[in-house]
């Protein structure tokens, strides 16, 4: 049968200490004398139906009703912990650098122009990934002054300074936050843009970059049409026979029938009609 004991865990909710540490409209008065006996009571009161409430694992099947007063699961191995000067030199050391960690990431983002950024938009930023480093390299490719909207927008849908200098280089740009979320929501990347052009399609704009991907017009899908004698067909051409279902084995079947190469109308007239012809 387990054992009860009380269950230790380290205070690790530092975003809302310094939440409340920056909260002007807390009572910063010292507890008076009487306050703090009464606290200490009811701490003291607390541990006994504490220790009743943790279940401490590793009990021996054959040890029922047997404690292992060694171990930090029992009381005294608690006591030792709560006693013991390493454990709080531990906990204190750890806290602090954590507390200055937070600080120095709120003194960067002010100083990068977000002052007047509540605390805890700057904390859910940082929870999502935007560092000053984040913040810097996407200034650094013309994607200055962003809100801290846009900079969660950006986080969240991995516009990286890599992402925005690879579409730069193939000649989409000045590019803006919301151009960029919409490439990146179709999954439109340079390596997307370099396939298509690697079959003919060059210099699409954005706009069609969004057609093509929403279409499934794929370089796969071009050359297996160019395959069957279909080359240089239009961007209209392409989303006419995908919206159609017209995969390469249907229209293959359909030339074979017809004994001849039709037409991309024809082969949408007869997709339309279950390719009956």
């Amino acid at each position: 049968m387990p054992v009860l004991a009380v269950g230790m865990a380290e205070p690790r909710q530092l975003e809302a200490r310094m939440l409340a540490v920056l909260d002007r409209a807390r009572n910063r008065a010292l507890p008076t004398r009487r306050g703090r006996i009464a606290a200490i009571a009811i701490f003291a009161a607390a541990m006994v139906p504490i220790a009743a409430a943790s279940v401490v694992a590793g009990q021996p099947a054959d040890g029922m009703g047997q404690t292992d007063t060694s171990s930090y699961g029992s009381l005294e191995g608690i006591a030792r912990r709560w006693l013991s000067v390493d454990y709080w030199r531990h906990t204190a050391t750890d806290q602090l650098s954590r507390l200055a960690n937070q600080w120095s990431y709120l003194s960067e983002m002010r100083q990068l122009g977000y002052s007047a950024a509540d605390v805890n938009v700057l904390f859910r930023l940082r929870q999502h990934g935007v560092t000053p480093t984040f913040v810097r390299s996407l200034a650094a490719e013309g994607l200055s002054g962003l809100s801290t909207d846009d900079l969660l927008t950006a986080a969240n849908h991995g516009i990286s300074a890599a992402y925005v200098r690879d579409l730069k280089e193939l000649g989409y740009h000045p590019l803006d936050i919301e151009a960029l979320t919409r490439l990146r929501s179709h999954g439109i990347d340079g390596a997307f843009i370099r396939e298509l052009g690697a079959v003919g399609f060059t210099k699409l704009s954005m706009d069609d970059l969004v057609r093509s991907r929403s279409h499934g017009i794929s370089p796969e899908y071009i050359s297996e049409l160019s395959s069957l004698g279909y080359q240089r067909l239009s961007l209209d051409d392409l989303i006419l026979l995908r919206s159609h279902g017209a995969a390469e084995d249907l229209i293959r079947s359909a030339n074979e029938r017809a004994g001849t190469r039709l037409s991309v109308d024809q082969l949408a007239v007869l997709a339309s009609h279950g390719w009956k012809q």
